[in-house]
């Protein structure tokens, strides 16, 4: 707590300098100037992921090695650089809760999306996730082309967890979405889906807001986010489950979850591993850290994912271990 206290002012100078292109200068409508992954936001959603990945050695290096990261700053230094599964797991669940000292409302996320989500590339609009779309944004709205809170671990309309607070209002946890796409993730699990025509996830009722790749896709028991996304929807999990789990019983399973469980855990634990933190995602959780006092620690040390999960006794700790170890 001393620390956070100490550094408040590092903070919020750190997050200035990190997206003082991408502040919102409050006067565009909402929702109504889009703009394609493949063109305006290709060097936020696409490109940062990619020279993340060529960088891959200094933020997800041997992902087996209980050692191969080491914390970004001081945050971490009461946890232990050799602790696994149940026991890293409480550490980090204690650090995440007593460092979370303000806890962002749901009409909030308006004013905290307009910088922790701004499109760095252009001034004054936000990135929808999922799809990378580039859009101006006043608030939200629940017609097709208007954007919405996505909570990326489903609410299941409260029954997985309160819907408008605690994790149902955690800026780590909810991201803006266009409201169709939103709509048709619903309460879905992630995994792998065919790249087909007729599974492309509609974005305000087109199918071509991005190609191949960068689209996302749906069936009747997964969606699958565009490339850049994968990686970012997987560590959000991970972060809920390890700060809301124990107060909501939230669990990972392998394959298709219902409300306080979701999957597939094995997939997401590839994306994660497969697209390491872009500079956007690092500079988001600064964000968020300077609103709310705390991290999401699968961001700043990715192999803390692999340390829990192929380690806290569930079922799927071996399938978790082949995918780290693949790495």
């Amino acid at each position: 707590m001393g620390f956070m206290k100490n550094n408040k002012l590092f903070t919020l100078i750190s997050i200035a300098v990190l997206l003082i292109s991408g502040c919102n200068d409050a006067n565009t409508s909402n929702g109504s100037d889009s703009q394609s992954i493949q063109t305006d936001t290709s060097d936020t959603a696409t490109s940062d992921v990619t020279s993340s990945a060529d960088s891959s050695t200094s933020s997800s290096t041997s992902a087996s090695d209980s050692s191969s990261d080491q914390p970004i700053n001081s945050y971490y230094d009461d946890i232990s650089i050799t602790a696994t599964g149940l026991s890293l797991q409480t550490s980090l669940r204690s650090l995440v809760t007593t460092t979370h000292t303000t806890e962002t409302t749901y009409d909030g996320l308006r004013e905290v999306f307009k910088t922790s989500d701004a499109d760095p590339n252009n001034r004054g609009k936000i990135i929808w996730f999922y799809t990378g779309t580039s859009v101006s944004f006043s608030g939200f709205g629940g017609s097709n082309g208007d954007t919405n809170r996505e909570h990326v671990w489903p609410k299941d309309a409260g029954k997985a967890f309160p819907e408008t607070s605690k994790a149902g209002s955690d800026a780590h946890h909810l991201r803006p979405t266009e409201t169709q796409i939103n709509s048709i993730r619903g309460n879905k699990s992630f995994d792998i889906v065919p790249q087909t025509s007729a599974n492309i996830a509609k974005q305000n009722g087109s199918t071509t807001y991005a190609t191949g790749d960068y689209l996302s896709y749906t069936d009747s028991n997964f969606f699958y986010p565009g490339k850049g996304f994968r990686g970012q929807t997987a560590r959000i999990l991970f972060y809920v489950q390890l700060r809301w789990g124990q107060a909501y019983n939230l669990r990972f399973v392998l394959g298709s979850g219902s409300s306080k469980t979701i999957g597939d855990i094995e997939t997401l634990m590839q994306w994660h591993l497969e697209e390491p933190a872009s500079e956007t995602e690092l500079a988001r959780n600064e964000v968020v850290y300077g609103i709310q006092g705390n991290r999401n620690p699968f961001i700043d040390v990715p192999n803390y994912a692999c340390r829990i999960y192929a380690n806290d006794g569930q079922s799927y700790n071996s399938k978790v271990a082949g995918v780290c170890n693949s790495f």
